[in-house]
């Protein structure tokens, strides 16, 4: 999977584009399917291995992140709505780059399929996605310096 820096920058890219107000949840809700993951490390000890891989599992695609998002966007002082779309806008993004990557699909349909999907454009280890995406981070911000020279 595009490692962390890749998923924050990707997502402050895409807050940045669509002009979000609430940038933070979007870098959030980026990270949020691998940061499940890691919490469930912890509940290997308590609940076995077996138990922590399906806490990941589940935590690792678009149904079990939204749903984690929506207990975020519940407990925190924004305006709920808000605090939600960005959180999904980060959530997407962060299944965008994965969807990318090979040779692990990702299980987008679960929980109505378990059926991985992928289209394998670059391996888990390659540097591209952040390449890409610090280019188009510094082609935006040059952009922004020049429109607002004044």
């Amino acid at each position: 999977m595009p490692e962390w820096v890749t998923h924050v920058a990707f997502g402050f890219l895409l807050a940045l584009l669509l002009k979000r107000q609430l940038k933070f949840p979007v870098l959030v809700g980026a990270i949020l399917p691998d940061l499940i993951g890691k919490l469930a490390l912890p509940a290997a000890f308590l609940i076995g291995s077996a138990g922590a891989d399906s806490l990941f599992g589940i935590g690792h695609t678009p149904a079990g992140a939204l749903v984690v998002a929506i207990g975020i966007a519940a407990i925190l002082p924004q305006s709920f709505k808000q605090t939600f779309y960005s959180l999904a806008l980060g959530v997407a993004s962060h299944f965008a780059l994965d969807l990318l990557q090979g040779p692990y699909g990702q299980q987008l349909l679960w929980p109505l399929l378990t059926q991985q999907f992928g289209l394998n454009l670059w391996y888990s280890d390659s540097v591209l996605p952040l390449a890409v995406t610090l280019v188009a981070l510094g082609v935006y911000t040059i952009h922004f310096a020049l429109a607002n020279k004044d």
